[in-house]
């Protein structure tokens, strides 16, 4: 069974040049995400202090006398509150993953060395990686048969730059 499971490893052929191309691309990709994300935290910065300044005018209000005290407590609960969803927006923006680049070229290099590794991997190794690339292995009529689990059914046989790309667009523009 490993040597099947090997040999339909090494079905998958993972070009350097395909390396580089997606590795430029998922580059440019984290660009875009990364001004995305900054644009975000500018606006809740802003929204929050804008918050702060109400609960700030809000107390001097108090203080003078112009809103009751218990005006005042409903509107700084509500402010406060405002402020607490806002930090958790800004917490989860910040923590945002950025290391899919890596894990990106991480899992293509996976796939180029998939046949290799898997002859040096113990039993639990090899059940990870079979359950990670293969879909559905089963023995039929005394041979192997399987499905290979997307992204790694894109790399099948590839060994041209120019073949992968050839698709259609998933995400097609109008031309400038």
């Amino acid at each position: 069974v490993d040597n099947w499971i090997a040999d339909a490893l090494s079905r998958i052929v993972v070009p350097e040049d395909i390396i580089e191309w997606t590795k430029a691309a998922l580059v440019e990709s984290h660009q875009h995400e990364q001004q995305y994300h900054l644009q975000q935290i500018q606006t809740l910065e802003g929204r929050y202090r804008t918050a702060q300044a109400k609960i700030d005018r809000a107390y001097e209000d108090k203080l003078e006398g112009t809103i009751d005290s218990e005006f005042w407590a409903l509107q700084n609960s509500r402010l406060r509150s405002e402020q607490t969803d806002i930090e958790t927006q800004l917490g989860i923006l910040r923590a945002a993953n950025s290391a899919y680049v890596e894990k990106g070229v991480q899992l293509m290099e996976l796939a180029r060395q998939a046949p290799e590794l898997f002859k040096s991997m113990n039993p639990d190794e090899k059940r990870e990686l079979v359950n990670l690339v293969l879909s559905n292995p089963r023995i039929e009529n005394g041979s192997l048969r399987y499905d290979f689990k997307k992204p790694f059914s894109m790399f099948v046989g590839m060994t041209d730059l120019g073949n992968w790309r050839s698709g259609r667009d998933s995400n097609p523009r109008p031309s400038a």
